[in-house]
């Protein structure tokens, strides 16, 4: 069983804690930690934790020998500063996506993970979510044939449905929605058509925008093995037409989850007389899979119980960040931008 400790009660870090709670075979709260101490504690009263293992101050954490792992669910410009410490102190860590706001802060976080020789994994929950985790089956099972498109949208209109204001502020969340859901999208790209090799981004931006991070951007990329991908972000426009959502197009069949859907897949075979395949989470003890969380906290649990790296891993995911900021960079140079394989 895992002593887990929480740092940031915000949306993620609330669902993760209700996550791991219900996981009591593999989990045991042992910390609470918010700049917001009462949501801490807020928190803490409802999984039944005593108000002292709640606290405002991350350091506290680190000396703690009933905290084994730590989630860092915290804006993004503080998670290098929080992982380098944490895995410094022998604790394994998960760290929200995006890890980091460069590849310089994602080298150190992985430096600082190869030296304490503890686990490093990036939550990436949108991966283990049951839609994904169907789709990858049924690819590999090669019920679409060859994946040729991968392609997501992610429109949330922030006047009309508020963020917190960080998300607002490109120098604590790397720069929109595109640093946003755009990394999580190409994260789950890369599992289920493999590695990105080239990236054009456009982004249009309103005149009248609160900040640089309120702007739409289109990007366009391509896998190693021939297949195209395109994603959709925007913290400007609202998904009023098509839901927002990803789908996979094969040579014999596509699959879409809708993202307000993850425990569900439509699958569709080009055979027009074929009805669509609805694929749904199973029914599991404890509280319905509404998305990856529990399953990604599991897969970090028995990752480190078991002794293998995870799907996530800190060091894998380094390549989802490197095709993320490619993409800034495409925008601003106004050009593709090819990543070379490593």
């Amino acid at each position: 069983m895992l002593r887990l400790a929480i740092i940031g009660l915000g949306g993620a870090g609330t669902r993760q804690a209700r996550a791991a709670a219900g996981l009591k075979e593999k989990f045991r709260i042992a910390a609470l930690c918010d700049l917001q101490l009462q949501r801490a504690c807020s928190m803490a009263k409802e999984l039944g934790l005593p108000e002292k293992r709640c606290s405002a101050n991350y350091e506290d954490l680190l000396g703690d020998p009933q905290v084994e792992a730590i989630s860092i669910a915290t804006p993004t410009f503080l998670h290098r500063e929080m992982a380098v410490a944490a895995l410094a102190a022998g604790k394994h860590v998960l760290v929200e996506s995006p890890p980091a706001l460069s590849m310089e802060e994602i080298d150190a976080m992985a430096a600082a993970e190869r030296a304490s020789g503890a686990v490093a994994m990036v939550a990436e929950s949108d991966r283990y979510a049951f839609g994904a985790r169907k789709a990858l089956e049924r690819i590999k099972e090669g019920r679409l044939g060859a994946v040729h498109l991968f392609e997501a949208r992610s429109l949330v209109a922030v006047k009309n449905s508020p963020v917190p204001p960080w998300l607002l502020d490109p120098d604590q969340a790397g720069g929109g929605m595109w640093m946003a859901d755009g990394v999580r999208y190409l994260s789950l790209a890369r599992m289920l058509a493999g590695e990105i090799r080239a990236i054009r981004c456009r982004r249009v931006r309103p005149a009248d925008a609160p900040t640089s991070a309120v702007d739409t951007v289109i990007a366009e990329f391509s896998f190693a093995g021939g297949a195209a991908g395109m994603i959709l972000t925007s913290y400007e426009l609202a998904a009023r037409i098509y839901p927002n959502g990803w789908s996979v197009y094969g040579t014999a069949g596509a699959m879409f989850s809708r993202r307000n859907e993850p425990g569900r897949l439509t699958e569709f075979s080009y055979d027009e007389s074929a009805k669509p395949i609805e694929h749904a989470a199973p029914p599991a003890p404890g509280p319905p899979e509404t998305d990856g969380t529990g399953p990604m906290l599991a897969h970090f649990a028995d990752s480190i119980a078991l002794g293998y790296t995870p799907q996530t891993a800190l060091g894998l995911e380094r390549e989802t960040m490197r095709a993320a900021l490619a993409g800034t960079e495409s925008m601003e140079k106004d050009e593709e931008v090819a990543l070379e394989p490593r």
